[in-house]
């Protein structure tokens, strides 16, 4: 089990192109380009390119962000 926090999109080309991120605080989510960062609703974080995914690490013992039920760091 795991709770996505974070996800990271890349549009252009492979060798060029411009990054753009979604990432999660508490049940918000926000997207994040340059130096806009906007809340947005989670159907646009599901709608998000996904390329390719990993388990992301725990999340940290942070009340603001929630703690990950398995993390006991």
């Amino acid at each position: 089990w795991y709770m996505l926090y974070a996800v990271v999109e890349h549009h252009g080309k492979l060798d060029s192109g411009h990054y753009t991120s979604f990432v999660r605080r508490g049940s918000d989510w926000f997207r994040c380009d340059d130096a806009a960062v906007v809340l947005v609703d989670e159907s646009e974080v599901q709608g998000a390119k996904l390329t390719s995914s990993s388990t992301p690490p725990a999340a940290p013992n942070n009340p603001r962000m929630g703690a990950h039920p398995g993390y006991s760091g």
